[in-house]
């Protein structure tokens, strides 16, 4: 049986069939049903238990162009353990709703989001937003007539994002 194989040829197998070389996008494209729940997990408790801080902790999970709700679902879906195994997270470039001198404001979405991270990835150690999204931000603030609202928002993003203790690397 399975279970009779010494731990290190158990731990190779999780390897071959848990881990990814691109990030993991938990929701199909059409309808955005939750699709990636590896069956090997589902095995037995034994082997969720030996094989989930594989899965989550290795490999990236990509957050981007999702609603606060659907991560708050993914992560009750995959409860807290397993949750603070998540080490490797894609997140769009945090949105905001104003960007005026004094008055620099994130939208409530990016807020939720980040918090959802920052409550429930107690173990993350690195976010990485997407090109898209922060090419995309960097455009929008090149285009602002005043060059201090860029250096305020990125001092609110990089607050957010150090928010979360356990970081060790942003790429932005």
């Amino acid at each position: 049986s399975f279970l009779t194989l010494p731990s290190e040829l158990r731990n190779g197998i999780y390897e071959l069939i848990l881990l990814h070389h691109e990030p993991i996008v938990p929701w199909a494209e059409y309808g955005r049903q939750q699709k990636f729940a590896p069956g090997l997990l589902r095995a037995n408790k034994f082997i969720h238990g030996e094989a989930s801080p594989l899965f989550y902790g290795q490999n990236r999970f990509s957050f981007i162009r999702t609603t606060p709700e659907e991560i708050a679902s993914f992560l009750d879906q995959i409860g807290s353990r397993n949750a603070g195994y998540i080490r490797h997270i894609l997140i769009d470039f945090p949105e905001f709703l104003y960007l005026d001198p004094g008055d620099i404001t994130l939208e409530e979405d990016s807020v939720d989001i980040l918090a959802n991270i920052w409550n429930r990835c107690t173990n993350l150690s690195t976010l990485t937003t997407s090109l898209y999204s922060t090419s995309a931000m960097e455009s929008r603030l090149d285009n602002l007539e005043h060059n201090t609202v860029s250096n305020e928002v990125l001092k609110l993003v990089d607050n957010h994002f150090r928010a979360i203790s356990s970081l060790q690397e942003i790429v932005v």
